[in-house]
């Protein structure tokens, strides 16, 4: 985890290392360093690379829509983390982000 963390800032290695961080968070929310993929997810929420940031954003709805898979533990973690996003970039987000939040109240809703 660490070396993939170490890459992502490596623009050569930097889309590589999201999907993996997306992927892995997708295919298995419960993984050990969930925080970490969350907080490097989350991260990218914002990120000026369209690829990237519709790839998180993607990962992140995707998270919330498929709680199931976790108990609804990682969509907890998922909401405090784009929180604190949210406050770090005075409420400046891109409206990819914006989609990410709203998904996440209608799956609130729902419950």
């Amino acid at each position: 985890m660490q070396k993939l963390l170490a890459l992502e800032k490596q623009p050569i290695f930097h889309h590589v290392v999201v999907r993996c961080f997306c992927t892995l968070l997708d295919a298995v929310p419960h993984f050990n360093f969930r925080e970490s993929l969350l907080v490097a997810v989350v991260r990218n929420l914002g990120s000026s690379d369209d690829v990237v940031r519709r790839l998180c954003c993607s990962t992140m709805k995707s998270l919330v829509t498929n709680e199931g898979k976790h108990g609804g533990e990682a969509t907890v973690e998922a909401v405090r983390l784009i929180a604190d996003h949210v406050k770090a970039h005075d409420c400046q987000l891109h409206p990819d982000s914006v989609e990410v939040l709203d998904s996440t109240f209608h799956a609130a809703l729902h419950l």
